[in-house]
């Protein structure tokens, strides 16, 4: 929902930027992401009378990047659902370095934003892997590209599901009995620092918190330079009452 808000702005002329122009000079790119989902958002069925209100804002504008936010809500109590924060880099599609953004942008934005951004909203530094870190290996398809020419960055939160849910079928992480998504998610944290391509070959190293089950990390390496690394937050206490339930009716 959010991908979907997002890119429709975009596409319709929200900021004036935005190009799927292949013979562009330059383009954007993703390099963070905060995804915060209030808890009552998994509780909304598609049987559930509700209608859903973006909005989009302007965050912050730098000489390169800007950030961008969606704010989620129910439209009839005005109850935040869901907030995205994405960082914004003007790149060349050729260099691959970054570019400033258009003077007659950064003039008109630069006054427009909506400085409330969480503390934690920065790109983080990747800790070291673990040692005892659970690995999972797979290769980008042709499908898993964008306009950019690469990896899109959504996929990579696939990519870190699809190494969870091996993960817990061996058994590796503590509190989760099911396929991981059937835990309800109320945050990723993510932070993506380098490129991939269809055909190379990935490795998704990911570990819990040793004292915070709910967390879960992930680090991704292309060539053994991270590439992306998050932290997630699971509730794993609602779908264990939900599986105990479940039990006490059979």
């Amino acid at each position: 929902m959010f991908e979907a808000s997002r890119l429709m702005a975009l596409k319709h002329g929200f900021l004036g930027i935005f190009s799927s122009n292949s013979k562009d000079e330059a383009t954007l790119v993703v390099v963070k992401q905060l995804l915060l989902l209030n808890p009552k958002l998994h509780q909304i069925s598609y049987f559930t009378p509700l209608r859903m209100k973006f909005v989009l804002v302007i965050g912050e504008v730098g000489s390169s990047s800007f950030v961008y936010i969606i704010r989620m809500t129910d439209d009839k109590t005005g109850e935040l659902l869901g907030e995205n924060f994405l960082k914004y880099v003007r790149i060349g599609r050729t260099s691959r370095r970054a570019e400033l953004l258009p003077s007659w942008f950064r003039e008109k934005y630069s006054s427009k934003i909506d400085d409330n951004l969480p503390s934690t909203f920065k790109r983080s530094v990747p800790p070291e892997i673990p040692s005892n870190a659970f690995r999972f290996t797979l290769q980008p398809l042709a499908s898993d590209m964008d306009s950019n020419g690469h990896v899109n960055q959504s996929v990579y939160l696939k990519y870190c599901t699809d190494a969870a849910f091996v993960a817990v079928r061996a058994g590796y992480l503590k509190q989760f009995r099911d396929d991981i998504c059937r835990y309800p998610t109320t945050s990723w944290d993510v932070s993506y620092l380098g490129e991939s391509f269809a055909g190379d070959t990935l490795v998704v190293s990911m570990w819990q918190d040793a004292e915070k089950h709910e967390l879960i990390f992930f680090s991704i390496e292309r060539e053994k330079k991270k590439i992306f690394y998050c932290i997630s937050t699971f509730d794993t206490e609602s779908q264990q009452k939900k599986a105990e339930y479940v039990q006490s009716k059979v």
